[in-house]
């Protein structure tokens, strides 16, 4: 069987995270079943990303102006 991590609480990664899943866990399980673990990766190493929270961030601050 394959694993495929999600971390949902996160949208960039965190090296803590990042350490326990992609390296504690993966000693924890030994290293053939390791090999099996996938993690997905964070948010914020796609670039499209910033893109996306920069235009939320320039849309509200558009509806604020004028208040």
């Amino acid at each position: 069987r394959k694993m495929f991590i999600v971390p949902i609480s996160f949208v960039c990664d965190h090296i803590e995270t990042l350490y326990e899943l992609d390296i504690q866990l993966k000693e924890l399980v030994g290293e053939e079943k390791g090999s099996r673990i996938r993690r997905m990766p964070m948010f914020n190493d796609d670039p499209s990303f910033g893109r996306i929270l920069a235009e939320l961030i320039r849309a509200k601050v558009g509806e604020n102006a004028g208040k």
